[in-house]
């Protein structure tokens, strides 16, 4: 890891979501000012490969890269698992909570939180990518109002 870039690749079990998350972080603290919102977006994103991306009997390995860049920290998660449905993509806006079963908030709060949301599979690998808006502070080259 640098100062304006993280990448880590780990299988895709909830198990070790856990532990990326737990490992990016440490990062995120010197980057951000609201870790839990990137914490958040980050758990429903890998979760969801971990828990829907492969079959059951089969697994497979994520890849996440956070990057700064231009006022935005820049979200990338790669798998080889099955495809995003399209659906997914076009949730924008939270439901009632009186809507819906158990879950479901996952996709509604990742395009509530993030922004430049995009889905691409080429070659068998799904690549989606955002960005979200940093309120930027001295670690990362800002200086503070004195």
């Amino acid at each position: 890891m640098s100062e304006t870039r993280a990448s880590v690749r780990f299988p895709a079990t909830p198990p070790k979501v856990r532990e990326c998350l737990l490992y990016l972080r440490e990062w995120l603290h010197g980057v951000v000012d609201d870790v839990g919102e990137v914490e958040l977006v980050l758990a429903e994103l890998l979760n969801n490969v971990a828990e829907h991306g492969y079959p059951a009997d089969t697994g497979g390995d994520v890849s996440v890269t956070l990057e700064v860049e231009q006022g935005a920290l820049r979200l990338e998660i790669c798998d080889q698992g099955g495809v995003l449905p399209d659906f997914l993509m076009e949730h924008k806006t939270l439901p009632d909570p009186l809507d819906l079963p158990e879950g479901g908030f996952g996709w509604p709060l990742i395009h509530a939180l993030t922004e430049d949301i995009s889905y691409n599979r080429k070659d068998g690998v799904n690549q989606l990518q955002c960005r979200m808006p940093l309120s930027a502070g001295p670690e990362i080259g800002m200086t503070e109002a004195v």
